[in-house]
């Protein structure tokens, strides 16, 4: 997982911007002066306006590179302009940490992923009330779309991975087999398939109509946090 100051660095370079404005960086550390370019840039992406409180735990872009979204341990996601680093929602439903947040393909949804077991949907635009799907036992670390914005693969602390469809809310399947957390779940390009990194030490790959598993990758010794098509 990467940490609050690469994070920070992240959403720096992202944003393009320091504290949204151009101006210096805060002081940190008690008033001295940031020590490394890394830690400057966390401080600044903490002082853009209206910036998270905790932890920031993933970011990602709308497809068309307009807008960034981003996660926290505040338990809220908020949307960025890109080019100019200006907050332009906050979105708050979840009542745990956010652990992960992704755009639909078509632009059309965000989803976050919350450490309160569920998963939201959200039309960013749209004032329409946000749509909670999930078990809501375990916390969930990781979402992801499928190619064409209909489904989002979960990846859950219990090692559970569901498939739930964005249109009805419905839950499509669940993928049951890895014998730790799933860190990681993602959609083939074609959205047939999805593949779990799991701290099991092991990558799986499912039939995402069935929920088959059609092969488990082993080799590692230790969690596998990450697996991509």
């Amino acid at each position: 997982r990467a940490t609050p100051t690469s994070l920070g660095l992240l959403l720096g370079l992202l944003l393009g911007t320091q504290a949204g404005c151009g101006g210096a960086a805060p002081a940190v550390n008690g008033g001295a002066e940031a020590e490394t370019p890394a830690q400057r840039a966390a401080a600044d992406a903490v002082a853009l306006r209206g910036g998270h409180t905790a932890e920031v735990t993933g970011a990602a872009y709308r497809p068309d590179g307009a807008m960034i979204v981003t996660s926290s341990e505040d338990h809220t996601a908020r949307i960025w302009d890109a080019r100019t680093g200006v907050l332009t929602a906050v979105l708050e439903n979840h009542v745990d940490q956010v652990n992960g947040v992704a755009y639909a393909p078509d632009s059309s949804l965000i989803a976050t992923a919350g450490g309160d077991g569920f998963v939201v949907l959200w039309d960013p635009r749209s004032a329409s009330p946000p749509r909670k799907l999930g078990r809501g036992s375990s916390g969930l670390w990781h979402v992801a779309f499928s190619p064409d914005s209909r489904f989002v693969v979960t990846a859950g602390l219990d090692g559970m991975a569901d498939i739930w469809n964005t249109r009805d809310g419905s839950l499509e399947v669940s993928l049951e087999g890895h014998e730790g957390i799933i860190w990681d779940a993602e959609f083939s390009p074609d959205g047939g398939r999805v593949v779990t990194a799991s701290a099991d030490g092991t990558a799986s790959l499912w039939d995402a109509r069935t929920g088959a598993r059609m092969a488990v990758m082993t080799g590692h010794g230790a969690d596998v946090f990450g697996a991509h098509f």
